[in-house]
């Protein structure tokens, strides 16, 4: 590691360096700007446009997120930006927070029939996010769903338990947001490894491709051509937009593991981080699979319904 020192200057002007690409860190949630300054002048005057109407942000990950748990996705107006003058970009900022003032400008009042096409359940790992008591529906030890409105300018994140109420609950806000997100499909699709017995199936797609596992049956039929496997599945779920499965079904699993790791480490760096671990899910239920290590070091967890499934599958040495 490097330090910075600064030499006294005796009786000269002190002159100011003009400030470089290597001096801010590029930003990989705003790839649309090659140019690191850029991209963090872009992120600075949409801070500024935000707390002009009254939302006062801090920006991390892509995202501004207000001292009212709101998060606002940056993604589609900078795309605009980049794309256009940087002397247009205040007035494209602010007609994109004028539009997202005005969608506060409803009444919370509101009906589950009002929003219910637009529900979904956004996929967190456990530790991002600090909704309230009744806020939050668990997948697993390690990750978590938000109710979510889609709305046209920004995605709303319901962290607050009378968000739920003012719908009705959680049980009509659940079974909207699974509707929806059973509705979705990934945009595109591949096939990782040239073992069919390790292969690893990748979907990427929208928003909420990754939420998808909360209806994970669904995922694999429309996705991968895959009906629930009888001995549950391998996924990861590394960033929003990602999510990689292995059906488990023999040996092949060892294989598929450290590609799963290679693709959730790599994905992880990306907008809308969830998790860089390996997870199995089975007739519903979720475990975390891998964890780190010391030295940089994969542990990989063979416990609860994940030994089971081994076991009957005769891929544990029986002591």
């Amino acid at each position: 590691m490097g330090f910075l020192s600064r030499r006294p200057w005796a009786g000269r002007r002190r002159r100011r360096r003009a400030r470089g690409a290597g001096d801010v860190p590029a930003d990989p949630a705003l790839p649309m700007f090659p140019d690191p300054v850029v991209a963090h002048r872009f992120a600075r005057l949409a801070r500024e446009v935000f707390a002009e109407h009254g939302l006062e942000c801090t920006y991390a990950d892509g995202q501004l997120r207000g001292s009212d748990g709101h998060s606002y996705g940056l993604t589609n107006v900078a795309l605009l930006a980049a794309a256009g003058d940087r002397r247009a970009w205040r007035g494209l900022l602010d007609q994109h927070v004028q539009g997202i003032v005005t969608a506060h400008a409803v009444p919370k009042q509101r009906e589950l029939a009002s929003v219910a096409d637009r529900l979904h359940l956004r996929l967190w790992a456990a530790g991002d996010a600090r909704p309230a008591p009744g806020a939050a529906v668990t997948l697993g030890d390690g990750l978590m769903g938000l109710a979510c409105i889609d709305h046209p300018e920004y995605v709303e994140t319901l962290t607050g338990a009378r968000d739920i109420e003012r719908l009705g609950g959680w049980d009509g806000v659940r079974a909207a947001a699974l509707t929806n997100l059973s509705r979705l499909r990934g945009e595109h699709v591949i096939s990782v490894g040239d073992d069919l017995a390790s292969e690893v199936k990748l979907s990427t797609g929208g928003f909420f491709n990754a939420s998808r596992v909360f209806t994970m049956e669904h995922l694999l039929r429309e996705d991968f051509l895959v009906e629930a496997p009888a001995n549950g599945v391998l996924f990861v779920v590394p960033n929003r937009h990602v999510v990689a499965v292995h059906p488990v079904a023999g040996e092949g699993m060892f294989a598929a593991i450290p590609t799963l790791l290679q693709v959730a480490r790599r994905e992880h760096a990306a907008p809308g981080a969830v998790s860089p671990d390996v997870w199995f899910w089975c007739d519903g239920a979720v475990q975390q699979v891998t964890r780190p290590a010391e030295e940089g070091a994969v542990e990989v967890l063979v416990a609860g319904p994940l030994e089971s499934q081994m076991r009957a599958l005769g891929l544990v040495d029986e002591q």
